[in-house]
């Protein structure tokens, strides 16, 4: 679930299947904490909640290297797109 949550523009849903947020900043998929937290455990990410004064700032990094052998040409075209 946690390698391909990407919108897919030109056909108007995302990649997994997965539906989205909107919210203030941008769209997310619904129940993206759970993902985070389900990618965190797998050690694909390293999510971190930090706070600074009256900010909440959410730190998401990579764990492993890309790897583009998980996603098709189609899906590859669209992440170039990003």
């Amino acid at each position: 679930m946690c390698k391909k949550t990407l919108i897919s523009y030109e056909k108007g849903k995302s990649i997994t299947g997965l539906e989205y947020a909107k919210l203030q900043f941008g769209q997310v998929p619904d129940q993206f904490e759970s993902i985070l937290n389900e990618c965190s455990k797998e050690n694909l990410i390293e999510y971190k909640i930090e706070y600074d004064n009256q900010y909440e700032s959410h730190n998401i990094s990579a764990s492993k290297e890309f790897d583009s052998s998980i996603f098709d040409e189609e899906e590859l075209k669209i992440l170039k797109l990003s």
